[in-house]
């Protein structure tokens, strides 16, 4: 099938040709030999102005095949066609960052971008009309990455971060044919049954991930205990690469059932470690961690979808969890 589903009934010939007859886009067993081959490229440069500040460049093709699924899907499709062999995902990538470092002190900025030729999420299957995994075409994408280190008494580690992710889908991407529920709820960019339907992704951001990610962590230590706090802030994502809020059909017409958006939100945690080597336990430790301290509820990851009317599975953070945890060594 075209998800990659094998119905198998060895040599019971009646219930082959039955299961043939019932599923006339049924493939047989066959074997195909698909081949990929680029030039990779790569180069980097780097330069220290002195023993605390550099900076360093780099340029790098990459190539990425696509999935054993992916491949197995594809076999839905008669073999001389394009649907027959799907295209490799490929990306030119250029970085640039500088570094600063002394004994006590940490610090680099980062700006990257990526053009995605072929950007492989998941599929769309015309014949089926179901997403099995879909290609974006071409994605740029770039971003800044920041982070600070600081270290001014042993006993005492801060460290913060942060980064911004900016992304833009270059052209609609194939949904099919419109039908006739397509023109009336005019979704699709349908306006005549028959012709082809696109999903509205030209100009928008790629869905699933974060506009902007922030945080840092704070690490003391006080006699025989440790203490440590991680805070971290994921900006909002969208649910789809069309960018528009979450859309059903309901009595004929259609409605928002859920914002364009997952909101942002703050996820901390605790840890703390006792030591009992003032005890006679040299090598023992109680180590207490709490999970999401302030119980945040949170829609944590998602692989987005390529419409308005799609509607993803999504995972749930976990409530707050506090462990503990003994650990003798001999």
């Amino acid at each position: 099938s075209a998800s990659g589903f094998v119905d198998c009934f060895a040599t019971n010939t009646a219930a082959n040709t039955t299961y043939a007859a019932i599923n006339p886009t049924l493939q047989g067993p066959q074997q195909r030999v698909v081949k990929y081959t680029r030039v990779l490229p790569s180069v980097g440069v780097g330069y220290g102005f002195d023993n605390r500040t550099s900076v360093v460049a780099s340029y790098s093709k990459n190539l990425s095949l696509p999935a054993t699924d992916n491949l197995y899907n594809a076999f839905f499709f008669p073999a001389n066609t394009a649907e027959a062999q799907p295209a490799p995902e490929t990306t030119d990538s250029f970085d640039f960052g500088v570094r600063y470092r002394t004994s006590a002190l940490q610090a680099q900025l980062s700006g990257w971008y990526t053009t995605y030729q072929n950007r492989t999420a998941s599929a769309y299957d015309p014949v089926l009309d179901a997403t099995i995994f879909r290609n974006l075409g071409t994605v740029e994408k770039y971003g800044i990455d920041g982070s600070i280190a600081w270290q001014p008494i042993p006993e005492l580690a801060l460290y913060a971060f942060g980064s911004y992710l900016k992304s833009k889908i270059k052209d609609n991407t194939p949904a099919g044919t419109c039908s006739a529920s397509n023109v009336s709820a005019a979704i699709y960019g349908c306006t005549v049954v028959g012709a082809p339907a696109f999903n509205q992704t030209a100009g928008k951001r790629e869905s699933g991930a974060p506009e902007y990610t922030l945080g840092g962590s704070a690490r003391g230590t006080l006699g025989p205990v440790e203490l440590g706090v991680t805070a971290k802030r994921t900006g909002p994502r969208y649910i789809n690469d069309e960018n528009l809020p979450v859309r059903q059909i309901i009595s004929g017409t259609l409605t928002d059932v859920y914002p364009a958006k997952a909101p942002a939100y703050w996820l901390v945690n605790l840890d703390a470690r006792l030591n009992l080597a003032q005890w006679g336990l040299e090598k023992t430790h109680f180590q207490l961690n709490v999970y999401n301290l302030f119980d945040q509820f949170y829609v944590g990851g998602f692989s987005g979808g390529p419409n308005s009317v799609n509607v993803p599975f999504v995972q749930i953070g976990a409530p707050r969890t506090v462990s503990g945890t003994m650990v003798i060594a001999f």
